[in-house]
Parts: structure tokens; C-alpha cells; sequence
């Protein structure tokens, strides 16, 4: 069954011949109906295939889609993002929530979450359901979008995180968007990872199932 996104969809493609094909997607509904995932394929969400470096949370009424992607990858960084533990750290500050996920110290994640990006008949729903703490992670290799990785789990501090995520319902979604920059201006990540006021230990895939 496809899964209802929640987010209002902001892209960043290049221009031309991209966003005409993203708009079409929108308008036939075709951008929600790909859920068929291949490693070693291009990412289906043609949304989020572009060039640069980039990493964007989606969240949906099963909890939220990380997608990751990064020029040149490494065998020792797909070897990490697919076999080691990941330490998933939460850091607040200014009200805003930071996510940070290291694989073993050689691939780090960090994002935070704009609630005023989700539509209108999802936020309540999303911040209301105690259940939807499921985390999809899509590692791409950003020339050309190929699919190199897959994680997932189940995020146990979801109600924490949504419980800072809360407070934004009374802001503005441009002055959400500059205290997030502001923050990230101020902390690197391994700063952020040290301070970070929640912490918890994803197992290895093997364990996942």
C-alpha cells in the first residue's frame, strides 16, 4: 500500500528539463506511487536526485525518510552505512532539534526538522500517533542518484523529538528555517554529537530484522 507523504514538496533540482519533469510528477500523482527500492538502481524519488551533496529528511505517517547523497562514496563508507551500528544523537538548542547519525565514525548524518514543511492535515495527525517512530535511511551516490544503501529502524526517542518538534507549531516556517541555520553556523557536528541531550544505539542490520 503507498504510504501518504506529509511534507509539501520544496525542491532543489537542477533547472530546465528536471523540474518540468517534477512538476508533471506532481500533478499525476506518479511522485507517491514509486515506493520500489534496488540497490545499485537510481533512486525512484526523482525528486531528490541531484547533483551536490545533500541531506533531506521526509517526514510521512510512518515516522520519516532520510535520504543521503554524497559525490565519490567510498567502499569503506558503504561498507559502514551498511554493517555498523549506528549512534543516533538528538541535540536541542534555540528550541530546534538536531538528528545525528554516525556509522562507526566514518559516515555522519545531521538534519533537523521543519514541521511547518509538513501540509496542513498532517501535523496534528503526526505529532498525535504514538506508534509511527519507523526510520528509513537511503544512502544515493549524487552523480546520477544510484541507490547505494539501505537502513532501517525504529526510533525509540520519537517522542522526545516530538516534543521539540511541537513548539514550532506557533512559528513562522522561514523563522524556523533561520534558527536552524543560525545553529548550524554556530556547531559542527561532532560538537553537536557531544552535546547532544539524547543518545541511543541502532543495531547492526542483522539485528534490524
Amino acid at each position: 500500500e503507498n504510504e501518504k507523504r506529509a511534507l509539501d514538496p520544496e525542491p532543489e533540482p537542477a533547472p530546465g528539463p528536471v523540474v518540468k519533469e517534477f512538476d508533471e510528477m506532481i500533478q499525476s500523482g506518479e511522485l507517491f506511487k514509486v515506493e520500489s527500492f534496488m540497490i545499485g538502481e537510481e533512486f525512484p524519488w526523482k525528486l531528490y536526485v541531484y547533483p551536490g551533496d545533500h541531506i533531506t529528511p521526509d517526514v510521512n505517517m510512518n515516522g520519516f525518510d532520510v535520504v543521503a547523497s554524497f559525490t565519490d562514496m567510498t567502499p569503506q563508507e558503504d561498507q559502514a552505512f551498511a554493517t555498523s551500528e549506528i549512534k543516533v544523537s538528538l541535540f536541542e538548542y534555540l528550541g530546534m532539534p538536531f538528528i545525528i547519525m554516525n556509522y562507526d565514525n566514518v559516515v555522519h548524518l545531521q538534519f533537523s526538522i521543519n514541521i511547518q514543511k509538513m501540509k496542513d492535515w498532517a501535523r496534528e495527525q503526526w505529532l498525535n500517533d504514538k506508534e509511527n517512530g519507523f526510520i528509513r535511511v537511503f544512502l544515493l551516490e549524487s552523480n546520477g542518484g544510484t541507490l547505494r544503501g539501505i537502513r532501517h529502524f525504529e526510533l525509540k526517542m520519537m517522542p522526545v523529538l516530538k516534543k521539540i518538534v511541537a513548539t514550532q507549531l506557533q512559528m513562522e516556517r522561514e523563522d524556523i528555517d533561520g534558527l536552524i541555520q543560525v545553529v548550524e553556523g554556530q556547531f559542527d557536528v561532532p560538537q553537536m554529537e557531544v552535546m547532544a541531550q539524547h543518545t541511543e544505539i541502532v543495531l547492526r542490520p542483522e539485528a534490524e530484522l
